[in-house]
């Protein structure tokens, strides 16, 4: 499953390395991370200039992103990292998770409603039912299943791409 995700963009892993110590680095990113809201919509509040929220641990942090699209919807996107020490640097592995719940009912949902189509669709035109099908309705629902599921997964993919350059800009930030 995991491969599956990695190969449709709904998960990344991107490594980078910063040359701060572990406790310089855990230090300056806890200042640019929010605590996180026990709230159940604490990313759609009033906050900080800070783009994410979550914690910062030992070894590692989770957090979400709280960046504003250009059309001011908040992108909420998990990122987990894990740091370790190489030398006098801090090199971070990280992954973007966009395969949340709602996705995963998303998509089950339209694989599901193009197989049904297909099948009934296929029952009507070998005459198999009592309805009379011809090929346009099913058609046309096959392309609007496939134009929706396609606008998701892009959204999605885009949404990763911009919390990806936003975490390697505040990472950037952290070393000057």
């Amino acid at each position: 499953m995991q491969t599956v995700l990695l190969k449709l963009k709904f998960r990344e892993n991107h490594s980078f390395i910063i040359p701060l110590n572990v406790t310089d680095f855990t230090q300056r990113l806890s200042e640019i991370i929010d605590p996180e809201d026990s709230q159940p919509f604490s990313l759609f509040g009033p906050g900080s200039e800070n783009n994410f929220k979550g914690t910062v641990g030992i070894n590692g942090f989770k957090l979400k992103s709280t960046i504003l699209s250009k059309n001011k919807k908040v992108i909420s996107i998990p990122v987990k990292g894990i740091f370790t020490k190489e030398g006098n640097k801090t090199k971070i592995t990280v992954e973007i998770k966009a395969d949340d719940l709602f996705s995963i009912v998303y998509f089950s949902f339209a694989a599901v409603m193009f197989f049904a189509v297909v099948f009934f669709s296929l029952l009507g035109l070998f005459g198999l039912t009592d309805e009379h099908y011809t090929l346009v309705q099913p058609l046309v629902m096959v392309i609007l299943i496939i134009l929706l599921a396609s606008l998701y997964y892009f959204h999605l993919r885009r949404n990763i791409q911009i919390v990806k350059d936003e975490l390697a800009s505040a990472l950037q930030a952290l070393t000057n």
